[in-house]
């Protein structure tokens, strides 16, 4: 049995396991990843929760499936995180670069992400952000990314859509996603059909080349 494969032995009471609730942008890419390592690690339960709207909006709609389940509460009328919580909440949401002219960027933009991430960490959610996106992620297990240079989401499905024309090992299933003249990484292999079974098992074994390159960028 692959560790990829999914994890159906529930013999492990799921109160003895460390639990991770991911609030997630999309409904495929994102929260299959992170489901990975639950499939990997019996101690740990992942609750993937996709489609939770773009950008730093996301933190809206964690915070309202935290107040609404219980885990959220105001204290001094602020938002916090209810004491003697033991699951780890994260809300991971893409920059999602207003343009790929960064000088049109205002930095009135910036300003507000910036903030948005502090906010989420006073309230006592962890925050994970990509910048431009999560498929930058992707892109750090098959090459390293020039530092202090700032990429739009386009370049980076640029260099994905060139790795997996050529990757290997290859499948039929890939040659023929690849073959085709109008083939980018974003339209075909962000879907779940061909996310799941064609990139997702090739990520495993450079996760700590990833893990590097992602410290040094």
């Amino acid at each position: 049995m692959s560790s990829w494969d999914i994890n159906t032995d529930d013999a492990r009471e799921a109160n003895t396991k460390t639990t991770f609730i991911i609030f997630c942008e999309d409904d495929v890419c994102e929260p299959a990843y992170f489901r990975v390592f639950q499939s990997e690690n019996t101690n740990i339960k992942v609750n993937a929760i996709g489609n939770q709207r773009a950008g730093k909006l996301n933190l809206s709609a964690t915070m309202e499936w935290c107040y609404n389940n219980g885990l959220l509460e105001i204290q001094n009328q602020t938002y916090k995180i209810k004491d003697g919580i033991t699951q780890n909440l994260w809300c991971v949401y893409d920059r999602d670069l207003e343009s790929d002219n960064f000088a049109e960027i205002k930095k009135v933009d910036d300003v507000a992400f910036s903030i948005a991430i502090q906010h989420a960490e006073q309230i006592g959610i962890n925050i994970a952000w990509s910048n431009d996106a999560f498929e930058l992620w992707i892109l750090l297990h098959f090459e390293q990314i020039p530092v202090h240079t700032p990429f739009h989401r386009n370049y980076i499905y640029e260099r994905l859509t060139e790795i997996f024309k050529n990757i290997a090992p290859r499948t039929e299933t890939l040659d023929k996603i690849t073959g085709n003249p109008r083939f980018n990484y974003k339209d075909s292999l962000k879907a779940q059909k061909h996310f799941i079974p064609e990139v997702l098992p090739r990520l495993k074994a450079t996760r700590e080349f990833a893990i590097t390159n992602a410290i040094a960028l």
